[in-house]
């Protein structure tokens, strides 16, 4: 719990700083077939706007949302070839981020120049990669493909996406050591829980039941759930689960990725694959299937449409795990003490907030897993 007290001892929650940067590593855009239509596609992000666009060859371009020359909104232009053409004046500007063309010029300037960011494709869905102090991106970072999604293991995707308003992107991943609150918003009582941090990647094992006494959600004591969630790099999670509800068993990947547009708000996308269900009656198991799947995700940040948490819930200059240890400060700058101000190899993306710290002087480093027993509380 964090706070001030008042003369009178009621605590205030002490909703700290947003932080002043974003976090640097691969960002999930949305499924690349959704920007392959010709036309330019607005994308709010990081405190700004990109422009994304498909060129000729088939290839997705993605660069700031605004012109150069004098603000012109990219997002509200024309793709002329494969060049991306302001509303204002004309201008052209190509994947590479350099202006092609000025119709009513005789050259281009040799600076007319602007954002532009390296694109990838993974899981049928658009990534950039994003790093404020602009090193190229590290394609060993990207998260793997999903198996048998190319061979048709599984059904078409299904996609949805909320924006979020007053609350920071980085809280979305208290959730992978925050057992108690499956419990409460999710119906769900886990029988086993643990975590595993690997560098970037953060993964949460659970298996629940659901709660007897509600329905909805997860809730049913007939139903069982093995989930396992992986989050890659900063804003990317894999998450497997696998239910059996009175014998009927179904496979389930969801996507959860979200992409920060300020410092208290952020765009939330999720996909679900269904692997389809052997027999005549697939269609109706797979449509419920994708019905609870989405109702667990929105329960995870609305409540009467409205976020679940406020922002800085915890005070945002500290980590902590799973509330073991005490509290560590960040460093100056929010890099914490690999950062490259120390002379240090680049970091992967930003998930310092996820790692163990030694609970005193001369303990030895918890990195790989931590369990606990269930407790509804």
């Amino acid at each position: 719990m964090t706070g001030t007290a008042t003369p009178t001892g009621t605590r205030h929650l002490d909703q700290g700083t947003p932080p002043d940067r974003y976090a640097r590593g691969w960002h999930c855009l949305g499924l690349a077939r959704d920007f392959g239509d010709g036309k330019p596609h607005a994308i709010d992000a990081f405190g700004g706007k990109l422009v994304v666009w498909q060129d000729s060859k088939g290839e997705l371009n993605v660069l700031d949302g605004y012109c150069r020359h004098m603000g012109g909104d990219l997002t509200q232009g024309t793709v002329k070839g494969d060049q991306i053409a302001c509303p204002f004046h004309d201008w052209r500007w190509g994947g590479d981020g350099k202006c092609k063309q000025i119709p009513y010029a005789r050259r281009v300037p040799l600076r007319a120049r602007t954002q532009r960011y390296e694109t990838a494709i993974r899981n049928e869905s658009l990534f950039i990669w994003y790093d404020p102090e602009g090193s190229a991106g590290d394609h060993d970072l990207l998260p793997p493909e999903l198996p048998g999604l190319a061979s048709g293991k599984y059904t078409d995707w299904f996609w949805e996406t909320e924006h979020i308003e007053g609350s920071n992107c980085r809280e979305l991943i208290d959730n992978v050591v925050d057992m108690a609150h499956f419990y409460y918003v999710h119906f769900a009582f886990p029988t086993s829980f643990r975590n595993v941090f690997e560098g970037q990647q953060a993964t949460q094992f659970m298996e629940s039941k659901g709660r007897p006494d509600v329905s909805g959600g997860y809730g049913s004591e007939e139903l069982f759930l093995k989930s396992e969630a992986t989050y890659y790099g900063p804003s990317y999670m894999i998450n497997w689960l696998w239910t059996d509800y009175k014998g009927f068993k179904t496979e389930v990947v969801l996507v959860n990725t979200h992409i920060a547009t300020g410092p208290n708000s952020f765009t939330l996308q999720y996909g679900i694959l269904v692997a389809p269900v052997r027999g005549g009656r697939a269609g109706l198991p797979v449509a419920s299937v994708v019905r609870a799947v989405l109702r667990r995700r929105r329960r995870h940040h609305l409540r009467h449409g409205r976020p679940l948490r406020v922002r800085g819930g915890h005070h945002e200059g500290q980590r902590v795990l799973a509330g073991r240890g005490r509290p560590e400060p960040r460093e100056e700058g929010g890099r914490g003490r690999r950062g490259r101000d120390r002379g240090q190899r680049r970091p992967g993306p930003d998930v310092g907030h996820l790692r163990w710290r030694r609970s005193s002087p001369g303990a030895p480093r918890r990195s790989r897993t931590s369990a606990s027993t269930p407790r509804p509380g």
